[in-house]
């Protein structure tokens, strides 16, 4: 008996086999990523923060829904597999919950729950210290704190900083802390200086943020003693810094910015000693915010928040290891104006990790953006980036 197969037949054959060749040898391929897209989504959740261990990056954050409980996802680059790990509620998660991953490993998960709570017309917020067992999968509070205090993690253990503003007499006040909750110095200063990064160094940490109108960095040795303090004049406020060798290289703005208000982006050196290089950038930087900076191969990374017309652009801007302009690339347009974006790194690997709604356009051409939030990641090679 003759058999014909029809054209349709055959390739259905073809496909088949296709399929089971590359079952087979799909161990032995390395993943190819298309031009400008995620390698990877983690549906339903927005992040907030991410720590590191071997090549799992913990993924914190939460689904932006009334529901806001915590949401930890787990992503190994090395098979570009997701994992979702399910977190039992803690009680009175509401919609304004905050969480920061403090750190991360294999057994367990520290992390900071903010949250912002509605009594009786009365608005108050709480702030704790938790534990997640990734064996029980249980939820434990450690420690509950003032409200106004922030974190910073640094090496083994996390900076408390909290500023007094009740009184005329302004005060600062760091606590080291392991993360077994025990306080290893304290230290009050009588100034008060807007904080918004810490960055460990070998021999300490240093400060910036901004005093009285300007720039303010400042260093402290590994007991808190503060060693030197500086004010840079014609720059508002430092937002990052990242340690590259001996200097660090930070970031700045020039004035006031919001949404509607973008502002020139400034960049500079210091040194352990002190000493401040403002450079010239070859082409001028606008923003509306500055969301992530990394170093990688003495190349500076800015991830920034920009505005085109109406619609919002996530850029990624690429500087040589003198501060030179190289390139830039938009990685995500029509971005959510409350998204949240960070930089992966991982073994000289640099990846893109942006959260935000899904874009909806309207019949007059404006966006708007409705929950669910998702997570997407991409690598920095499919935006050309390397020189």
């Amino acid at each position: 008996m003759n058999v014909h197969c029809s054209q349709s037949g055959r390739n259905f054959v073809s496909s088949i086999l296709c399929i089971f060749a590359a079952m087979l040898f799909l161990p032995f391929m390395s993943i190819a990523y298309a031009e400008d897209e995620p390698i990877v989504v983690l549906p339903g959740i927005r992040i907030f923060d991410h720590s590191i261990d071997g090549r799992d990056v913990y993924f914190a954050g939460n689904s932006g829904e009334a529901d806001s409980t915590v949401k930890l996802s787990v992503w190994n680059e090395a098979n570009n597999q997701i994992k979702e790990i399910d977190i039992k509620p803690a009680d009175h998660d509401v919609n304004g919950t905050y969480y920061q991953l403090l750190s991360v490993s294999q057994k367990s998960a520290l992390l900071i729950r903010f949250q912002v709570k509605i009594l009786n017309d009365r608005t108050f917020a709480t702030q704790d210290l938790e534990e997640i067992d990734f064996t029980s999968m249980e939820r434990k509070k450690i420690a509950s704190y003032d409200p106004n205090e922030t974190f910073f993690s640094l090496k083994d253990s996390f900076l408390m900083i909290y500023q007094n503003d009740e009184s005329d007499a302004q005060s600062t006040r760091f606590a080291l802390t392991n993360y077994d909750n025990n306080i290893i110095w304290e230290k009050t200063y009588l100034s008060k200086f807007t904080i918004n990064d810490v960055i460990s160094v070998p021999d300490g940490f240093v400060v910036l943020g901004a005093m009285n109108g300007c720039g303010y960095i400042s260093k402290f040795d590994a007991n808190g003693e503060m060693i030197w303090e500086k004010l840079i004049e014609n720059c508002e406020t430092i937002r990052k810094g990242k340690l590259n060798e001996d200097v660090i290289i930070f970031t700045g703005i020039t004035e006031h910015n919001s949404l509607n208000n973008p502002c020139e982006l400034s960049l500079g050196q210091i040194s352990s000693d002190g000493n401040i290089d403002l450079m010239e950038l070859d082409e001028k930087i606008y923003m509306v915010n500055l969301l992530a900076m990394e170093n990688v191969d003495n190349n500076l990374f800015l991830l920034l928040l920009a505005k085109k017309g109406d619609n919002f652009l996530i850029e990624a801007i690429q500087l040589d290891h003198n501060l030179g302009y190289i390139n830039h690339k938009t990685v995500v347009e029509n971005a959510d104006p409350v998204c949240t974006a960070q930089f992966v790194l991982i073994n000289s690997n640099l990846y893109i990790a942006y959260s935000g709604a899904t874009p909806m356009k309207t019949d007059r051409g404006y966006f708007k953006f409705r929950t669910p939030f998702s997570t997407y990641i991409y690598p920095y090679t499919s935006f050309d980036l390397k020189e």
